[in-house]
């Protein structure tokens, strides 16, 4: 699921960090220590969005960055935020979509006819 809020964000950006290359892990590990969470997902976006071949949890970190971007515009990066969903829609549509759990049905009570 792509991430909709900050913190869920910075989670997915650990995840991501994980399965990157050295390089990009490091750059990656940089944004990381940003003290602003805005800026952290701002710096982790142009990061990510440079990697050649980003697995699920990169693609994921960097939807939840670009969705962010985009709805906020923050750092006036909206436009950038937007044409990188546009572009990757197909890969992002493609991401496996969690599992939920259909409503317990209710309880019968009334056994009488």
């Amino acid at each position: 699921m792509i991430p909709n809020d900050i913190p869920a964000c910075l989670a997915a950006l650990n995840a991501a960090y994980v399965s990157l290359g050295e390089d990009d892990a490091f750059a990656l590990a940089s944004a990381l220590e940003h003290p602003s969470p805005v800026n952290t997902i701002v710096q982790a976006f142009d990061v990510l969005r440079g990697v050649a071949s980003l697995d699920n949890a990169g693609l994921i970190a960097l939807a939840g960055c670009a969705r962010l971007i985009a709805s906020q515009a923050w750092h006036g990066r909206g436009g950038d935020a937007s044409t990188l969903l546009i572009d990757r829609a197909a890969q992002i549509a493609a991401l496996p979509q969690p599992v939920i759990p259909s409503p317990v049905p209710e309880m019968i009570t009334d056994l009488d006819p």
